[in-house]
């Protein structure tokens, strides 16, 4: 069973923001990405024509830009982001067990987003 640091468990705003932290201060991540999300972070962010009052884009950003954004922003760090949904969640501080896609890791931490 592979241990990871973390595992970041969503993979919008909030979870890539704390994926890429973790990972820029040296700590392994897992962030399991659901089978729906595969083709880009934030599926849900791909529905929305466009984003008005997200910061840093004072004149708005479409959803799809800023999703595109947001996975190249994580391409190059290392964060292992399988193609799976979590089924489940053990164990307590320091040493969980995460389930995902029929795989489990060992983590020291969760973090849900």
């Amino acid at each position: 069973m592979k241990e990871y640091d973390a595992v970041v468990i969503g993979s919008g705003p909030a979870g890539i923001t704390a994926s890429m932290y973790l990972a820029r201060s040296g700590c392994s991540v897992l962030m399991p990405v659901l089978m729906r999300e595969q083709r880009a972070a934030c599926s849900q962010i791909l529905q929305t024509e466009a984003m008005e009052n997200y910061p840093g884009f004072p004149k708005g950003i479409k959803g799809y830009e800023l999703a595109d954004l947001f996975d190249a922003h994580l391409a190059g760090l290392a964060v292992d982001r399988p193609a799976a949904s979590v089924e489940s969640v053990t164990g307590s501080a320091g040493h969980f067990s995460v389930r995902a896609g029929g795989v489990d890791y060992a983590a020291k931490t969760v973090i849900v987003c």
